[in-house]
């Protein structure tokens, strides 16, 4: 057996090659913009884990490219992003934004930093953007149904862009909130846009979002206590026939049900072919229109509740509050 010694020269050439394909290139593309930085708490500590997001604005027709990803162990992170535009000395603007990925619930336990964001303008290709991001503020509260009780599972408490929902017990709790000033809101899921506010002035709550009682949040600290009744639970029922018959929901001549509001706004709409129901609402007055479906617009005639053309010849339906109105009756003409 022979056995061949390669040259220096030959190893000169052979070893490059070698390497090339054990160590893949880790350069930015030539067309993106490296973007990176270094992310910290206010007393300096290095923030690991938190979502970083640049993104590149256009002058006129909006976002045009974006990157993101994680911050390391030593809170730094390093994004390319596509540019804006294709000039490497043409003015840029640029977004970063970071958040913490836990869940704003405090369920989760996994969320303590409150989401920043920045815009700034840059120019060349690589760039240095740092951030401080802040411990979220925290809030809680309980939720009572109009006797007092505490409501079940299920509502959901909006406070700025966070949302959560009621616990068996009635109490939500939201972290990783930002600073400022903000109102609380409540609604059920299956409401009809009706929603109530947090005043401290009474127990009840207003209907009325410009006369919420505004809270003043600070960043690592708790709000606690902040709880209202949510006595909107009442609710309008009925069935609808077409030239006295009531249909099956299977044929043709689909009806649509519409709320509306004592204005003739409409609130609400879903089919009722045979049957209708709105629930979780606020007392008030309300009106009901009837018209075809989507799917069969000219089956019926439209009207409204009772027998009328017009919504001054409507009548009115008064919910009580916690009550319900039932046993309506819709006959409307077929076309």
């Amino acid at each position: 057996m022979k056995i061949r010694l390669l040259g220096a020269a030959a190893l000169a050439l052979a070893l490059p090659v070698a390497l090339a394909v054990a160590t893949p290139s880790i350069a930015a593309p030539a067309a993106t913009v490296t973007v990176k930085g270094h992310i910290l708490s206010p007393t300096g500590r290095a923030v690991a884990g938190v979502r970083v997001e640049v993104q590149a604005k256009g002058q006129a027709d909006g976002s045009l490219g974006a990157a993101h990803g994680f911050t390391s162990k030593t809170g730094r992170y390093e994004l390319h992003v596509p540019p804006p535009t294709t000039g490497p000395d043409t003015a840029k603007t640029y977004v970063l934004t970071v958040t913490d990925p836990g869940d704003a619930d405090a369920d989760m336990a996994d969320g303590e930093w409150a989401p920043t964001s920045a815009t700034f303008a840059a120019t060349g290709t690589t760039f240095v953007r740092n951030a401080v991001v802040h411990h979220g503020a925290k809030l809680s509260g309980r939720i009572y149904d109009r006797t007092g009780h505490r409501v079940k599972a299920g509502l959901s408490v909006t406070v700025g862009s966070s949302t959560t929902t009621t616990r068996s017990d009635g109490s939500y709790h939201l972290t990783n909130l930002p600073a400022g000033t903000v109102t609380v809101r409540v609604a059920s899921p299956s409401s009809n846009g009706v929603a109530r506010y947090y005043t401290g002035s009474t127990s009840q709550g207003t209907i009325d979002g410009a006369k919420a009682t505004e809270l003043d949040l600070s960043y690592g600290e708790k709000t606690t206590g902040r709880s209202i009744h949510f006595p909107a639970v009442a609710k309008i029922t009925g069935r609808v026939l077409i030239d006295g018959t009531e249909e099956s929901g299977e044929g043709s001549r689909t009806v649509t049900a519409a709320l509306l509001d004592s204005t003739g706004k409409e609130l609400a709409s879903s089919p009722a072919s045979s049957k209708f129901y709105f629930r979780d609402l606020a007392a008030g007055t309300y009106f009901l229109q009837f018209s075809g479906a989507a799917s069969a617009p000219a089956a019926v005639v439209p009207e409204y509740y009772k027998d009328s053309a017009t919504l001054v010849g409507a009548t009115a339906i008064v919910v009580p509050t916690g009550g319900a109105v039932s046993g309506i009756v819709a006959d409307v003409a077929a076309k």
